[in-house]
């Protein structure tokens, strides 16, 4: 009989040195939003490029939606690779007073009692607009496998089972919403094709977005709807092992990438965007906003494959 392993445990700094640096940009990842997304019942997706958000005197450490409920409600994810603090209490409230409608998720490797009080005590005397949320973070391991991180809730909404149960009361609105961004998708698809506009771009949409990848390369190039806030997004988002490294690569060429494109886009740690702020739910637009991702898919294709497909990621 074969022995069995031992689960050991670790702590997270062993596997994330640096908070800022090295934790916050893995809980804003897909991968670290699915694993929270998981643990909650929350279907998440990063709001903003940028690490950090400011609300009121502080920043926010991730932003990002909950694209499984009908209006996408907002999301304020603060992380600690350290036991809760007084510090991080006060950023919480902060949080709350300063938007109208938000679910907050505090990250810690360890929830002080005191801690798990507030956070109980502020589902208490908020409304159901307000969700506040404890997660305690570990690594573990079994023998020489690759550390996993594994979330444990210590502190929720009261009425937090009753309101997953709600969920399926919005399926109508959120089939709704699925059903204008397949018909949006399919038109876009369509004007590509008649009027041979010369970007490759998948058949199959993702709710907000839709997308194809650059050859074999680690990099999407994406158009993005988004409701809350309203705007298009049309970018290069990179993804995967080799991220960093096409990114890098792409980034050290910004200079003629952005002669080539005519216009100056944003530069975020994952990906090369530009935002239009128009409101997707706006059907009457909708020929407008197809003629501008078309634009845009064009342009950023002309700019970013021949560039990509160049590129070695292990020369960076």
């Amino acid at each position: 009989m074969p022995n069995l392993e031992r689960l050991k445990t670790l702590h997270p700094r062993e596997h994330w040195p640096g908070e800022a640096a090295d934790f916050t940009p893995w809980v804003a990842s897909p991968e670290g939003l699915e694993l929270i997304g998981e643990a909650l019942n929350l279907e998440l997706e990063k709001l903003s490029s940028k690490s950090e958000v400011p609300v009121g005197d502080f920043r926010a450490d991730v932003v990002c939606v909950d694209t499984g409920s009908p209006d996408d409600s907002l999301v304020l994810i603060e992380n600690q690779l350290a036991p809760t603090d007084h510090n991080h209490v006060g950023q919480v409230l902060t949080y709350a007073a300063g938007l109208d409608s938000v679910t907050i998720i505090w990250i810690a490797t360890e929830f002080r009692d005191e801690h798990t009080a507030v956070v109980e005590w502020l589902n208490r005397i908020t409304s159901e607009r307000y969700r506040f949320f404890g997660l305690e973070i570990a690594l573990v391991k079994i023998g020489d496998s690759n550390p996993a991180a594994v979330f444990t809730v210590v502190a929720k909404p009261n009425d937090w089972s009753r309101g997953v149960r709600r969920r399926a009361d919005t399926e109508l609105a959120r089939s709704r919403i699925d059903a204008l961004n397949e018909e949006f998708w399919t038109k876009l698809c369509s004007h590509i094709d008649d009027n041979n506009v010369d970007v490759e771009i998948g058949g199959t949409w993702h709710g907000t977005w839709i997308g194809s990848q650059f050859g074999k390369t680690n990099a999407w190039l994406n158009a993005v709807r988004l409701q809350r806030p309203s705007l298009l997004r049309t970018e290069v988002h990179f993804r995967g092992k080799f991220a960093s490294a096409y990114f890098d690569a792409l980034h050290e060429q910004r200079d003629e990438i952005e002669a080539e494109l005519g216009f100056t886009p944003s530069w975020g740690r994952s990906r090369c965007y530009v935002t239009n702020p128009k409101d997707p739910r706006d059907i009457n637009d909708w020929p407008a906003q197809i003629e501008w991702f078309s634009r845009q898919l064009e342009s950023f294709n002309k700019a970013f494959r021949h560039r990509l497909e160049a590129v070695d990621p292990a020369d960076w």
